[in-house]
């Protein structure tokens, strides 16, 4: 979530709420820096944007930074399977926000040509009208084994398709392991995230 600075006496006002008290936080933070503007880099803001709403009003703006999660996932040295989850997870909660407040910023165009998206993302936070939402990926062409493609796009299958990133399966994949839930290896978290999956199949 991006939010512009305010005078840093007022932040918190008469009620403390947490987003209140997360404003005077930042605002301190981002007068000590000299900045104009403050982000909060927290993937799951998105998450808590009623009450966010209700406090930051107009002001703020959310940035949604898109990657293919099987890139993602590569780079990654965690485990695969909660960061594809975590990926799907966040993409769901950025398609519930006002359309008008999410800024959508494709990485590998940020790679491409960084002064650009920077000029297009500043326009957006002076209150422009930009508000870009590609959904045209290059083929991805990572070093993922199979087995590990498949789990990914098992987990993040309908949201992939939904952003433009073309799944190299024709339909969801099934994790071997979705038969196989009370196996010793799988964590608790693994276990409801395939029920999840089951139960939007």
């Amino acid at each position: 979530a991006v939010v512009s600075t305010q005078s840093t006496g007022e932040a918190c006002g008469d009620k403390r709420t947490l987003a209140s008290v997360l404003e005077a936080v930042m605002e301190c933070y981002a007068e000590a820096h000299n900045a104009r503007t403050w982000l909060c880099a927290d993937g799951e803001s998105g998450e808590h944007h009623e009450a966010l709403s209700q406090h930051f009003g107009s002001r703020l703006k959310y940035l949604h930074l898109v990657r293919d999660p099987r890139e993602l996932c590569e780079s990654s040295t965690s485990d695969l399977f909660g960061v594809a989850d975590s990926w799907a997870q966040l993409q769901r909660s950025a398609a519930n926000l006002p359309s008008a407040d999410v800024y959508t910023l494709d990485y590998a165009a940020v790679l491409e040509d960084k002064d650009t998206e920077v000029e297009q993302l500043e326009e957006f936070l002076g209150g422009g009208s930009v508000n870009k939402s590609s959904t045209k990926h290059d083929p991805w062409t990572g070093d993922l084994t199979e087995d590990k493609v498949q789990t990914v796009e098992a987990l993040c299958y309908k949201e992939m398709k939904s952003l433009g990133f073309k799944p190299k399966s024709k339909k969801r994949p099934k994790l071997e392991k979705e038969g196989e839930k009370e196996e010793a290896d799988l964590t608790e978290k693994q276990r409801a995230i395939l029920d999840n999956l089951t139960s939007d199949t």
